[in-house]
């Protein structure tokens, strides 16, 4: 293992996530020395998971460990996920090699990659392969650990709320298994009321839960992103209209018109900012317990007392005076 200078590059690039990836660190360096370590970042779109997954991709690598990256996908094949993940983990060993290190695992995990049963022969086309979820989260188990055993591994998976059923069972099956391999998993995934955790709701994964960026985080995001530098008022009134959220705050800025941006103005009912109420409203009302709650005082529940009443008016269709008489 090398120093942690790498994991505080990472927070240099990451405004606003020190924090996150300070945890997100040690379980990395626990995996590392002892045995494997899950984690779930979630939070809502836009919030940085993915730019967090980058930022961790960079801090493995510097700190001498390995890289296996794949995200879900609704419209992919059943496992194509881990089948990405074999394809990396698999990556520079020939079939000789593979079939040698997976032993009777080796034709379940190999068909999720053809290609690398056959080298550099042609695959053959038209063969159905009926996979053994069992037998493929065993395989998958036995490449990790032997791959691990090299170096250090950390599994990134984005987006998990689109992972496919199969997919799920073989990364639950790894977690529930706790082999003693020198893994990080992390999976990133969307807080939706609607969503089933990728991990399974009683896992023990560690849970790095993602919120807004303070105004001057946010800032540092915006002028790193766009090479812009926004003034303070305008920094504040898109914290405000966006709950720090730096995705939106980007398609805010983005979306502006350059005259009044370069005045440090911005129309703050732009479609980012009113997605993020309407979903945030959306998350609220699927909670119990919220049935004959004004739809006005909902979503200025949900939006924070410090949201601009232009954007409360667009999302709940009211005007001036009704939200006037609905919160004084």
């Amino acid at each position: 293992m090398l120093d942690a200078d790498p994991w505080a590059a990472a927070q240099g690039f990451l405004p606003g996530r020190a924090r996150e990836l300070s945890t997100i660190a040690a379980r990395w360096r626990v995996a590392a020395s002892d045995g494997l370590q899950a984690v779930r970042i979630t939070g809502e779109p836009g919030i940085g998971k993915s730019a967090l997954l980058g930022a961790i991709t960079g801090a493995v690598i510097g700190d001498g460990g390995r890289v296996a990256r794949t995200r879900g996908d609704a419209a992919a094949p059943p496992l194509n996920p881990i089948a990405r993940l074999v394809r990396t983990l698999a990556e520079g060993h020939g079939p000789e090699a593979l079939a040698e290190g997976l032993r009777f695992d080796a034709e379940a995990v190999l068909a999720l990659a053809p290609e690398l049963r056959h080298g550099d022969e042609p695959v053959p086309a038209g063969r159905v392969v009926h996979l053994d979820i069992h037998r493929v989260a065993d395989g998958f188990r036995r490449l990790l650990a032997w791959q691990a055993a090299v170096r250090p591994v950390a599994l990134l998976i984005d987006d998990a709320a689109n992972l496919d059923v199969a997919s799920r069972a073989v990364l639950r099956n790894l977690v529930a298994d706790r082999p003693v391999v020198h893994a990080l998993l992390l999976v990133a995934e969307r807080e939706e009321p609607e969503d089933e955790p990728a991990l399974g709701d009683d896992t023990w994964a560690t849970v790095v839960r993602l919120l807004g960026l303070p105004a001057d985080e946010l800032a540092a995001v915006i002028q790193r992103e766009t090479a812009f530098t926004p003034g303070r008022a305008l920094v504040d009134e898109l914290a405000a209209a966006t709950g720090g959220n730096p995705g939106f705050a980007l398609e805010v800025v983005r979306e502006a018109d350059p005259a009044r941006l370069a005045q440090g103005a911005v129309a703050v009912v732009s479609p980012a900012a009113e997605a993020l109420a309407r979903r945030r409203l959306h998350r609220l009302a699927r909670l119990p317990g919220r049935d004959g709650i004004d739809h006005r005082l909902t979503v200025a529940a949900v939006l924070g007392d410090d949201i601009d009443l232009v954007l409360l008016e667009a999302v709940t269709s009211s005007s001036t005076p009704e939200l006037a008489a609905t919160l004084g």
